[in-house]
């Protein structure tokens, strides 16, 4: 009982749980819509040529580098506003 009651009040309370997945959810649903779309355009690449589809995954890979850079110097900033 204790842990469930714990849980409980961690849940509602002012940054608790419920505000979290207010954020998370959303942002995870985003995410999973993202790969599923990124799926289909492949299916579509591939009914269209097989040289296209080879060239997706590569330009994929780059896109994917390019875009990790600027999330990782974001992240790193954030550690010293945070403080």
């Amino acid at each position: 009982m204790f842990i469930l009651n714990n849980i409980k009040k961690k849940y509602v309370s002012d940054g608790g749980y419920k505000e979290f997945l207010k954020i998370a959810i959303p942002l995870s649903i985003a995410m999973g819509i993202g790969a599923i779309q990124l799926f289909i355009n492949r299916v579509f690449l591939s009914w269209y040529s097989a040289e296209a589809f080879a060239a997706s995954t590569p330009a994929g890979v780059i896109n994917w580098v390019i875009e990790v850079f600027f999330i990782g110097s974001l992240t790193y900033v954030n550690v010293f506003v945070a403080q």
